[in-house]
């Protein structure tokens, strides 16, 4: 920049014999009608060529020249810095007034350079080197005159530490290559004021224009600037005057710089503050940026001030909906509101601003087993929730959804007490038991024993089905526990009950076979009435297993032959049946039975021995 700056230098030619009178004896030049061109300026006006006027001449007519403007304007001394109004623009040149009527013209290469601030225009001052009088003109220079100032205040700049406006030019090897009022200069990437590897932000800096300080004045090389210790200063002045105007209590503006797990933090202009996610919002807030975006303007007030730890809140601006939120809302009360966010032990449901409760997971109902929120509740939703309780310390509301609607265990309370029928579908089967669903939600189990009267079941699936429908009993209501106990059988009357009245010994009857063991085949005569058919009286004929004679389900015609209500046994006999015949179906066999014979094992063991006996004698 500075060679650029000596070739704007232009030497200021000498004048010749012709310019100078026109040839011997001639006397000097009528004046001009017009401004008169000037020489380029030069340093010294050394008169070298044999063809000039004799010296004597020549400093007669500038003498002439100084003492004609001496007289319109106070002479300055040669190489002092004057003030220049530009009065005309040509391609060329530029003619400037010095100064009462004397005017003067400046190559338009002396202005190259000039700041974007002060662009070259009519009217503009300037100021100039006076560099003397040559040809009768005075000779001006403004690049002298910015080299002179900018020296001047780039030393005073150095002394001072002050920065100063720097232009980046272009990017160089180790750095950039800059310009301070119009001196050349170089800023490392070190100074640069940009983290190392961002190349982008470097190549953004050229032709730019930012304050920087000078850590080494013009010498022999290029003077060294640095933006990165302005911005330092700058950053450290915008700390102090953050401080001095961030106190506790005030309410400030910053701008959201940073987002954490825990909070934001705020650029206070200067200096930054944490807003805590729990100063957010009164409510609850699972993460920062469902209430704050980055790059965002917000106001904040300042909750506390230690060093340079600056503690912000947000929710402070508004007032605490907690303080009246439980005369507001009483227990039992039902309100409305939405659901935030699902979490495994509950739903959080925004009741009012700032406001949120907790639905558990044990109160989303009555009778389902919940493993998991969603599967009633999403996010978004709006639901009626009651109030069940409210901690104003810990800022807690506990909410219950299944409080909404009618507890389905009551209704079969009040519709259906003990010993009242209900029908029901099979739902599901164990070993001991089988689940009749009731109502939506509550099932009632009816238990093995109490499927069927009279007959051991060992499984609930040897007389139910899933899916079928039945009629039961209701035998026990557990309220605390929710457990209802039914009964199946106890919906007719137990036939066991009555059997002296409706069966005698000796009648005959239709069974149907549902069962056979190695010592028989057990016949249903009516539900919840079973006899045994001994092997022995299933045939006149010798059969080692009842499969021999009968099958599972096959209806057969046989004769009570022994009733025992105390323990709900009835022997039955078809041989006795085959034997008598139809005409005998109505006789009673107890008068052909001994009397010593007063249980059925007792019958079986007589019958055992007649058909041992048989055998043993045919």
């Amino acid at each position: 920049m500075a060679e650029d700056m000596h070739a704007d230098r232009l030497p200021v030619e000498e004048p010749t014999t012709e310019s100078a009178g026109g040839g011997e004896g001639a006397g000097p030049d009528p004046a001009p009608d017009g401004p008169v061109q000037a020489p380029d300026p030069v340093d010294t006006l050394p008169l070298e060529d044999e063809d000039l006027l004799d010296e004597d001449r020549e400093e007669e007519q500038d003498a002439e020249m100084a003492a004609m403007l001496a007289s319109t304007f106070e002479m300055p001394e040669q190489g002092s810095l004057i003030q220049g109004t530009v009065l005309s623009i040509t391609n060329d040149d530029v003619m400037v007034a010095i100064g009462g009527k004397s005017e003067a013209v400046i190559p338009l290469a002396e202005f190259r350079g000039e700041s974007d601030a002060k662009p070259l225009k009519t009217g503009e001052t300037y100021e100039l080197v006076f560099k003397g009088i040559r040809n009768g003109q005075p000779v001006l220079s403004r690049i002298e005159a910015r080299r002179r100032v900018a020296d001047s205040k780039i030393k005073e700049a150095f002394e001072k530490g002050i920065p100063v406006m720097t232009k980046v030019l272009r990017r160089t090897k180790g750095g950039l290559k800059v310009e301070a009022d119009g001196l050349p200069g170089f800023m490392p990437f070190s100074h640069s004021g940009v983290r190392r590897g961002q190349e982008a932000e470097i190549e953004a800096l050229v032709g730019q224009t930012f304050p920087a300080i000078i850590v080494e004045p013009p010498t022999e090389k290029n003077m060294v600037l640095s933006r990165r210790i302005w911005l330092e200063r700058e950053a450290e002045h915008n700390r102090k005057a953050a401080l001095e105007r961030v106190q506790a209590g005030r309410v400030v503006t910053g701008k959201v710089k940073h987002l954490t797990h825990f909070g934001a933090f705020i650029d206070l202009g200067g200096i930054d503050g944490l807003l805590h996610v729990k100063d957010m919002s009164w409510g609850h807030v699972a993460k920062p940026e469902d209430v704050v975006q980055l790059g965002q303007e917000i106001e904040v007030v300042v909750l506390s001030v230690e060093g340079d730890k600056i503690a912000l809140g947000l929710k402070q601006k508004m007032a605490d909906p907690w303080e009246n939120f439980s005369e507001s809302h009483p227990i039992g009360t039902r309100c409305e509101g939405a659901v935030t966010s699902l979490a495994t032990y509950g739903a959080f449901v925004l009741l009012d601003a700032g406001v949120e409760g907790l639905i558990h997971i044990s109160e989303l109902s009555w009778t389902r087993r919940v493993r998991h929120p969603s599967e009633i509740l999403k996010v978004g939703d709006r639901v009626q929730v009651a109030v069940l309780g409210f901690d104003k310390d810990k800022r807690r509301v506990s909410l219950g959804f299944k409080q909404t609607t009618e507890d389905p265990w009551e209704r079969i309370l009040r519709d259906h007490p003990e010993g009242s029928t209900i029908t029901g579908k099979v739902v599901s089967m164990t070993n001991y038991g089988a689940f009749v669903n009731l109502a939506d939600g509550v099932d009632g189990m009816i238990h093995v024993s109490d499927i069927v009267w009279g007959k051991k079941i060992n499984h609930p699936s040897e007389a139910l089905r899933e899916g079928d429908l039945v009629e039961t009993k209701i035998l026990k209501i557990d309220r605390e526990n929710r457990k209802i106990s039914l009964g199946m059988k106890q919906v007719r009357p137990d036939p066991w009950s009555n059997i002296g009245a409706k069966y005698a010994e000796g009648d005959t009857v239709s069974a149907t076979v549902n069962r056979l063991a190695e010592f028989g085949a057990f016949a249903e005569i009516e539900p919840g009435l079973d006899g045994l058919i001994h092997v022995s009286e299933i045939s006149d004929r010798r059969i080692s297993h009842p499969s021999e004679a009968l099958t599972v389900g096959q209806k057969v015609k046989a004769t009570i032959v022994k009733i025992d209500p105390a323990k709900r046994k009835v022997g039955l006999s078809i041989r006795t049946y085959e034997e008598r015949g139809e005409k005998g179906g109505s006789a009673r066999l107890h008068e052909e039975v001994p009397e010593s014979m007063s249980d059925f094992g007792s019958l079986l063991n007589s019958a055992l021995e007649k058909d041992r006996a048989s055998r043993e004698n045919p």
